[in-house]
């Protein structure tokens, strides 16, 4: 797994639990579940300290907001919102894997279209072979040396030169 991949992991991962945290924090701490509450829960103390023994208290958060006869429309959109970002969270992770294995995918035709293209120059490419010859010394004059080539490839040789340098100074000082 590249780098890149770890890193998109990662803040995937960290978005999904800083949601979650902040779901926790406004389920669990009361002055996030219900901000009017303080004021409930102001009138319900100072009954109390009128003397009151059994004052009356509001209803309590999970009675407001989990009583299944009146809920049951938000349940049901909110299970349905999960699924739906579970569902759309794998469908992100399948497209990249897919992107992934098209990068792979891509790299290996491009190395295959190099290869071929190597193999169809070595293919085609004129090779020649020497099949004799003869060097011809006339004492006084350069040498003069005779050739003979065969195209063992499969494309016609042009322009065939031969070069050869005559060093006449063999003898030592």
């Amino acid at each position: 797994m590249s780098q890149r991949d770890r890193i998109a992991d990662t803040a995937l991962g960290l978005a999904i639990g800083l949601g979650i945290a902040l779901l926790v924090l406004v389920w669990a701490v009361p002055g996030f579940r219900d901000p009017a509450d303080s004021k409930n829960g102001q009138q319900h103390n100072e009954q109390k300290a009128d003397g009151d023994e059994k004052p009356v208290q509001p209803p309590s958060f999970w009675k407001t907001y989990t009583t299944p006869s009146d809920t049951y429309a938000q349940w049901i959109a909110a299970f349905s919102a999960l699924f739906s970002v579970c569902v759309s969270t794998w469908a992100v992770w399948l497209v990249r894997n897919t992107l992934v294995v098209n990068q792979r995918a891509t790299a290996a035709a491009e190395d295959a279209v190099a290869t071929t293209r190597e193999m169809g120059e070595l293919e085609t490419r004129a090779y020649l072979a020497v099949t004799g010859g003869t060097a011809v010394y006339y004492g006084s004059s350069d040498p003069q040396v005779f050739i003979r080539v065969r195209n063992a490839g499969n494309s016609p040789a042009f322009d065939v030169t031969a070069h050869f340098q005559n060093s006449k100074d063999h003898t030592a000082g």
